[in-house]
């Protein structure tokens, strides 16, 4: 059987997320929390880091608890633009304006507009707030940079599918000559 690494609690049992909270002592062990009996817990419950570690340490007594989503979430506040702005870095050298919200699988940002609908691309929403006030239906945002989490909007080009299609084409060609 595999050893457990437990993290060493903080000295005194105060919250690891730097609140300066006394954390609660666990009233058992269980191993898929990293909690052991009778020492103190990582995490104050609701200030776990967002890490897998962190996530684990968020149940208390065993239950997990839920976090609110959407409009209900007290950090879910002010208009759309807003909220990207929130979630934009600073330009990197090449001009780039990255998202720094978590990327979906394929390494775009994704915003939630409402709650029970699907999220948008963060970069089409750049493109229609402050690089152009049409998007046609079925239209693609292609990044001329290359870089899926860029909002830049000068880095934005709609295009059609079959634009979208013959450029990356194009492109796959010249990558496979140049290498």
């Amino acid at each position: 059987m595999p050893r457990l690494r437990y993290l060493k609690p903080l000295p005194g049992g105060y919250c690891r997320c730097g609140c300066g909270q006394k954390t609660p002592l666990a009233f058992q062990t269980q191993r898929s929390l990293g909690h052991v009996k009778g020492l103190p817990v990582r995490y104050v419950v609701g200030h776990w880091s967002g890490t897998p570690e962190g996530r684990a340490s968020s149940a208390r007594n065993g239950r997990t608890r839920r976090r609110l989503r959407g409009p209900e979430n007290p950090a879910w506040k002010g208009t759309l633009e807003e909220r990207l702005r929130a979630n934009l870095g600073p330009p990197d050298p090449q001009g780039c304006i990255p998202w720094l919200g978590a990327p979906d699988s394929h390494g775009y940002g994704r915003l939630f507009v409402a709650k029970g609908e699907q999220p948008v691309f963060a970069h089409r929403l750049a493109y229609l707030l402050w690089g152009s006030d049409v998007l046609r239906k079925g239209d693609l945002v292609h990044h001329v940079c290359r870089n899926p989490i860029c909002c830049n909007p000068e880095h934005l080009l709609a295009l059609s599918r079959a634009e979208h299609s013959r450029l990356h084409a194009r492109l796959r060609r010249t990558e496979r000559a140049a290498a």
